[in-house]
């Protein structure tokens, strides 16, 4: 034997209960949409419901990411709508924003001489105690070093992203070392150099890093000190290629 199939609706009276519940609550001269008579009765004293205006709490932060995709784009373009975009999607939609945003707005701000405006977005990443990325610095570096603010710059580097627990990596170095070169002090340069040479690890300087160092200090004049990184550079281990042979 098989078993009986259930159907979807076995929850439901069968239609011919439904019949005689509807001819039982119901004539044929006050069956109204085929409902019963209860629903219509006493319909003349039912109030309105009244629902009480409940204040507009502000928008809690989602855990959507933002649209970063559609931000760069925007950025890229240098669109004046970069601003409104992101005050909408954080204070109207109240989506997260994570440390990689606020970075595509510092260089944004970078980008548009607004190095002030990028402090404060910074500020507020940090306020947020989110965790801060050494590229997140690499934007404001470049605009410190152009500036000729090399002692901020070298601040920055030396000693405040050490103490946020982000560590320099490559690239902050690179921009730093090369506003040094640019103000003369190869010194200083050849100091955070080897510094990085100590480190090891992802700070072991490639080709590209000693061909640049030695660049930027032959373009001041320290012919003498490029030699010697150039002479590192050979008990390093490391081939110099054609970039190291010429002058950028």
């Amino acid at each position: 034997m098989h078993a009986p199939s259930l159907s979807p609706f076995c929850c439901f009276p069968p239609s011919s209960s439904l019949s005689q519940f509807q001819s039982q609550s119901e004539s044929p001269s006050d069956s109204r949409h085929g409902l019963p008579l209860f629903c219509y009765a006493n319909r003349s004293k039912i109030e309105p419901l009244r629902i009480p205006n409940r204040p507009k709490s502000p928008p809690s932060k989602t855990n959507v990411p933002c649209d970063t995709d559609y931000l760069n784009a925007l950025v890229r373009k240098s669109d004046p709508s970069v601003f409104p975009f992101f005050n909408r999607i954080t204070q109207t939609e109240g989506i997260f924003v994570d440390h990689y945003t606020y970075g595509i707005m510092i260089k944004y701000c970078v980008q548009m001489n607004q190095l002030n405006l990028a402090f404060s977005f910074l500020g507020r990443l940090l306020k947020e105690g989110q965790r801060v990325d050494p590229r997140t610095f690499s934007p404001i570096l470049q605009a410190l070093c152009s500036e000729n603010r090399i002692d901020e710059a070298v601040s920055i580097v030396i000693d405040k992203m050490p103490k946020m627990e982000c560590i320099p990596d490559m690239v902050s170095y690179t921009i730093l070392m090369k506003g040094l070169c640019s103000k003369g002090n190869t010194g200083l340069v050849l100091q955070l150099f080897f510094k990085m040479v100590k480190h090891g690890g992802e700070y072991e300087p490639s080709v590209i890093t000693y061909s640049t160092v030695i660049d930027e200090i032959c373009k001041v004049g320290e012919l003498t000190k490029a030699f010697g990184l150039y002479s590192h550079m050979y008990s390093a281990g490391v081939i110099p290629d054609s970039v190291t042979y010429t002058p950028h």
